[in-house]
């Protein structure tokens, strides 16, 4: 009888550099890859009520899991589509096919994500099966770093430079495709649609006047690192454009795909090093892989504080006066404030599903240290708006604006002084709010 493991999918949307997915082609005959919509991505966030995972995010997911689809059978495999839980499909699957004999997948370090893999491992001891998850989204291995998780440094900087100096980005992993192979499910089940999940009139639908149109999947993630490193040389100025506000090139824009796992943070590393073998290193191929490290950052720093980076207190344990205020709340959210340059990106956010580095932090810092608002409403509505939302740069990034992350000291932003830095002439502001009438005439 041929063995079956359950590959686990959640934001390892890839064939390329899935640790888990090779692992379990080694390991085993066949290969069930598995997508579960876990009915609490669907839910509502606690202090505003938006949904979770909004229209943006779940259309990146659905043309993701679509592309995955394809991407998979190029390789012999297929996947499997549930619009149930990961416990109630796994216990079906394994009741279905008694060839299972182990479940693979990618380990997580948020407390939702945590609970739905001791469901799973429970249920894989309840049938003496084997139960695996593979970190398949971080730069380095993690049982070789050169500190200990807990001994973390709550510096960004002396973190960076131990690893530095101490630690080797870890290799990619590739699968033998003839070696892959599928059993023979007559239902492979059907990708949802957005109605599935919205009423028409909620549904968003991206503007064209995005800086970029954002598809889903791993071949568009493959297409944009092909474009902006070798394509358009882009890289090579990224430290000087990164903190534009207009445009698809200023930045990579490779977020949304690294938030879903449609591309690794090594796939990139390792693109970067051959380009500056090829045309040469600066300091913008620096800056990319610098960003890589932050992301790295806030990944570990959810293992170790666990889910003290939800909490109002924040990782430094420090106390915030923030109010829940749902009507000052709105007008942040609508860009109905008394600042343009918040408005504009809070517009595009709103239309787009993504906004610059620059704008998050500015209108994170308005709505901290202006509206004096509560930081985790800010953090909600980016989770539910944000194509490219990454639980653990989210949070952190927020705990750090308010004060009670990493290097807690004030992170108050002079919103016209940057206003004025950024977008001197108002082209930005303009896009925005121009065609709405939107723009506070006080400040035209």
């Amino acid at each position: 009888m041929q063995s079956i493991c359950l590959l686990w999918l959640r934001q390892n949307l890839r064939t390329h550099d899935n640790e888990a997915l090779t692992k379990a082609i080694e390991g085993f005959d066949l290969v069930l890859p598995v997508y579960c919509f876990e009915p609490r991505l669907f839910t509502k966030t606690p202090l505003i009520g938006a949904p979770k995972m909004g229209c943006f995010r779940t259309r990146f997911l659905l043309e993701s899991l679509q592309d995955l689809r394809e991407n998979l059978k190029k390789i012999n495999l297929n996947l499997y589509i549930s619009k149930d839980s990961s416990i109630e499909t796994f216990e079906r699957l394994i009741a279905k096919l008694p060839q299972i004999r182990g479940i693979y997948g990618q380990k997580e370090f948020a407390s939702e994500e945590i609970a739905e893999e001791k469901l799973l491992e429970n249920l894989a001891r309840k049938h003496n099966l084997e139960f695996k998850l593979f970190d398949t989204n971080s730069l380095f291995e993690p049982e070789k770093l050169p500190f200990e998780i807990e001994n973390l440094s709550d510096v960004f900087t002396n973190f960076r430079n131990l690893v530095e100096k101490k630690s080797k980005v870890r290799e990619a992993f590739f699968i033998e495709q003839e070696k892959a192979k599928a059993p023979d499910l007559k239902n492979w089940g059907n990708i949802p649609t957005l109605e599935d999940f919205f009423a028409s009139k909620a549904i968003q639908r991206q503007s064209p006047k995005a800086a970029i149109q954002h598809f889903g999947g791993e071949s568009k993630a493959l297409e944009r690192l092909q474009y902006y490193l070798w394509e358009s040389d882009l890289i090579k100025s990224y430290k000087q454009t990164r903190n534009g506000l207009l445009g698809a090139d200023y930045s990579s824009k490779f977020s949304a795909w690294l938030a879903s796992g449609c591309i690794s943070p090594v796939q990139i590393y390792q693109e970067i090093q051959k380009y500056e073998e090829n045309r040469g290193e600066n300091e913008s191929t620096y800056w990319l892989f610098f960003e890589l490290l932050w992301r790295e950052y806030f990944g570990l720093s959810a293992k170790k504080f666990g889910n003290k980076i939800f909490q109002k207190n924040g990782i430094a344990n420090k106390e915030t006066n923030g109010k829940c205020d749902l009507e000052l709340f709105d007008k942040w959210r609508l860009g109905q404030t008394d600042e343009d340059f918040v408005n504009a990106n809070m517009r595009e956010l709103i239309e787009t599903g993504f906004m610059s580095n620059r704008g998050r932090q500015n209108v994170a810092s308005y709505l901290v240290h202006d509206l004096g608002l509560d930081w985790r409403m800010g953090a909600e509505w980016f989770e539910s708006q944000l194509i490219d939302y990454d639980v653990y740069s989210n949070w952190g990034n927020w705990c750090y604006v308010a004060g009670v992350g990493h290097d807690p000291r004030s992170r108050k932003f002079n919103i016209q002084k940057q206003a004025k830095d950024y977008d001197p002439k108002s082209e930005y502001v303009e896009y925005w709010l121009r065609i709405d009438g939107l723009r506070n005439p006080s400040q035209k």
